[in-house]
């Protein structure tokens, strides 16, 4: 099989490209960059894509299972339209290229909370993602809705930072109800994107953030 992702820079996208290069099951995995990251596997193959226009890459291959894992907050982004092009446009514009390569399964990143009826602008856009992947009608949908990620990141980000410390500290205070919102781990969200994907045949597989696959 082949794999794509889309996303592989990020925190969750670099565990899980690692992943899918170690799996025998995949003879390739491919990935949208910007520019090249240098990395060398012999499985890997890195498709340099203007993300504003994935219409006009071309490439003669086959991909079985997209993996969507790009991702923004709204102050790196600058503007709720910025947001909405990376955490949404580009990542249904990737699935429907993926699809066009006969892309069986998809599976997507999302959070906790999603929902297009939400108050909150990040959780509508998220439940719009979910609402326009599920559209697609792939074979199979993974929708994997993480909590706070832990995981070192390239930056500074304040409120992922309180929450490591909080549930290194305290972790009592997410036990019972709120053991939902507790922290997981960017290469346990992977390896739970991984293993439903990879497993799962049937038409919806949504995995909340308590459902994550801990490090064994």
């Amino acid at each position: 099989m082949k794999a794509l992702v889309i996303g592989s820079t990020g925190l969750v996208g670099s565990h899980l490209t690692d992943l899918l290069l170690a799996d025998d099951d995949y003879s390739g995995v491919v990935t949208w960059v910007r520019r090249s990251t240098g990395k060398n596997h012999p499985k890997l193959i890195e498709l340099e894509v203007d993300f504003d226009h994935p219409e006009v890459l071309e490439a003669t291959l086959t991909i079985d299972h997209v993996y969507l894992c790009l991702g923004t907050t709204m102050a790196k982004a600058g503007s709720r339209e910025e947001f909405f092009k990376v955490d949404h446009t580009y990542t249904i514009e990737g699935a429907r290229w993926a699809q066009k390569k006969y892309a069986r399964k998809a599976c997507l990143i999302s959070a906790i909370g999603a929902s297009e009826k939400s108050w909150f602008y990040y959780s509508r856009v998220k439940g719009q993602v979910e609402k326009d992947l599920l559209n697609l009608n792939f074979n199979t949908t993974v929708i994997v809705r993480p909590s706070l990620l832990l995981g070192k990141r390239s930056e500074y980000r304040k409120g992922e930072v309180m929450a490591e410390r909080i549930s290194q500290w305290l972790p009592f205070l997410y036990n019972g109800p709120l053991n939902k919102y507790r922290p997981v781990h960017a290469s346990d969200v992977a390896r739970t994107m991984w293993t439903y994907t990879k497993e799962s045949y049937e038409k919806i597989q949504l995995i909340e953030s308590h459902q994550i696959l801990p490090a064994k």
